[in-house]
Order: C-alpha cells, then structure tokens, then sequence
C-alpha cells in the first residue's frame, strides 16, 4: 500500500473504527489512575499509551487491554496487519506526529517492548499470551 493511501485510510477509516468502539483519540478512562487499577486489580491497563499498525502510530490515550480486548481484535483483523500498543516512557515514538511512517529503529523498539499487541490474530502481553483478566500487569 503507498503511503499516501495508507495516511489517508488512517485518518479516516481507523479513528471512525476506534470512535465508533468508544475508543477516542486521547481518551481518558479514569481521573484517577490509582483509584481504576484498584477498581481493576486483574486488568492490564495502559495508561497514555501509543498504538501502533505496521510503521505508523495510529492512536493514543488511555486502554484497558481487557476491556478493549474485543475491539482491539476486531481492529487487527480490519487492518490486516498487527497493532501493538506501548506505555507512554516505553517507545521512542511518543513524540512523533501520527500519521506518518516512523524510522525502522523506533518500530524496532516498539515491537522488542510493547505492553500489548495482537501478532498473527493472537494476543500478546509483554511476550507472553494474554490472558484475559488474568492478571497480566
């Protein structure tokens, strides 16, 4: 897919997914971080997290892997492709603009030292299966 197709799918096609599966851009889940893990003790929260799709960063804000599981599933499979997710101190891709394509070394770091990622329709948390809420934080 050419670049240009791939920024403009994005722009359009992936927010209004994610918009649509109440996952807005820079959503916050809770005023109160301490206050939703321990709402939450078995659940792996991300918060101020980066999504990933191939070589581009597509989303950020607040998930809730278990919570967002199905979504994130049903995401992969309409990209066609693998999504990971990073905690914000995790990648060096936080700072970059969204939609554009990102230096090989930063998705390098980002697949070696993700927080959450569907890889080959199979989810994943820091290298391990995922299990849902299963304690995976």
């Amino acid at each position: 897919m050419a670049v240009d197709d791939k920024v403009k799918r994005c722009k359009k096609e992936v927010i209004d997914f994610l918009e649509n599966s109440k996952m807005v851009l820079g959503r916050l889940i809770a005023f109160d971080k301490s206050w939703y893990l321990n709402k939450n003790p078995d659940h792996l929260v991300s918060f101020n997290s980066n999504l990933y799709w191939d070589d581009m960063k597509i989303w950020y804000g607040d998930i809730d892997c278990d919570k967002d599981y199905t979504t994130l599933l049903e995401l992969s499979t309409y990209l066609g492709g693998d999504i990971y997710i990073t905690r914000e101190s995790q990648d060096d891709g936080r700072m970059n603009s969204m939609w554009t394509i990102l230096d090989k070394e930063i998705i390098k770091k980002v697949k070696g030292n993700y927080t959450f990622a569907i890889i080959g329709g199979k989810a994943y948390s820091k290298g391990k299966p995922f299990v849902k809420n299963g304690g995976n934080r």
